[in-house]
């Protein structure tokens, strides 16, 4: 098993999005690509084994990072760091069905990305997630 965790961010504002990449990077972690929507970060998915999906609860255009989530987890057995501004209660409880490795506001700081990326990475080497 390598020893990288491959990461994909799902996020519709790009300098959020480049931000996230520099601490995914930074931390020593691979980026799989960067996806605006679901159908983005499933092309993403389908191309390279992906471990980790940083995910805005609330992607432009109608599209919502929870079915974005969801359908990595069932389908391709990704975990998910959600990453929102704005995390509604009912969101978040819906969100925990889905065994997120974490849930982070924004602004958020490089550690607070780093953090729960590090715990899956452990997981994943350890126990299996």
């Amino acid at each position: 098993m390598s020893m990288s965790m491959s990461v994909v961010i799902v996020e519709d504002e790009a300098l959020i999005a480049l931000d996230l990449e520099g601490i995914v990077e930074d931390a020593g972690f691979t980026v799989a690509g960067i996806a605006i929507d679901m159908a983005e970060a499933l092309s993403i998915v389908a191309a390279s084994k992906v471990d980790v999906a940083i995910v805005d609860l609330r992607l432009a255009k109608g599209c919502s990072g929870l079915e974005t989530a969801r359908h990595l987890r069932m389908h391709h057995g990704v975990a998910t760091l959600f990453v929102s501004g704005s995390m509604s209660e009912d969101l978040v409880r819906q969100a925990l069905s889905l065994a997120p490795v974490g849930f982070v506001e924004k602004p958020f700081t490089p550690t607070q990305i780093r953090q729960p990326l590090d715990a899956a990475h452990y997981l994943k080497r350890h126990i299996a997630l």
